[in-house]
């Protein structure tokens, strides 16, 4: 069994965590026999075991250690950096079938087989989604409504239902301002 291996975004916030949690669930559903890796910088591995959808977390900091988390027979990598050069060189030099990415105009575009132009203004999580749907087209919504569902399931009949769900802000800058729509 090859796996998926998913390099999230090196950021040690949990918000750059969390939306990363729905892309994950959607590449379980893609691939429900393989090993899906989820590699990181930082050291978020609670985060990300305690996902059943997850099998294996390597924390790699140096470039040659992120290069050996991707198995040369993998069936498939998904970087969820929109910045970085790095996962674009990795998925160079280990080619694996599929390789999704975001572009955005740098010379590592040319690498992915699918991949989704990032735009600053779109919140991350559901352009990590939008990058799977070029993949196969899903409802990014009810995938992420899913998640969730999924994450809170050995919660049930333990918590109270709520009403109301509040979403605090968080990160800095205007394009953090955002409106309702880009939450939903």
């Amino acid at each position: 069994m090859s796996d998926i291996v998913v390099f999230v975004r090196n950021k040690a916030r949990f918000g750059d965590q969390i939306v990363a949690f729905p892309a994950l669930y959607q590449v379980k559903k893609l691939w429900p026999d393989k090993r899906v890796r989820v590699v990181s910088r930082f050291d978020v591995e609670a985060f990300y075991t305690q996902l059943p959808w997850v099998d294996q977390f390597v924390r790699a900091e140096a470039f040659g250690d992120q290069v050996k988390a991707l198995p040369p027979r993998a069936s498939a990598s998904l970087t969820l950096h929109h910045s970085s050069e790095r996962f674009a060189l990795i998925n160079l030099l280990r080619r694996p079938k599929l390789r999704l990415g975001f572009s955005n105009r740098r010379l590592g575009d040319c690498v992915w087989t699918h991949s989704h132009a990032k735009d600053i203004r779109e919140y991350i999580g559901l352009a990590n989604l939008r990058l799977l749907s070029t993949l196969q087209e899903h409802d990014p919504e009810a995938i992420a409504r899913q998640c969730f569902v999924e994450i809170g399931r050995p919660c049930a009949g333990k918590v109270q239902p709520a009403d109301i769900v509040l979403i605090p802000g968080g990160g800095a800058g205007q394009f953090k301002r955002w409106s309702l729509d880009h939450y939903v």
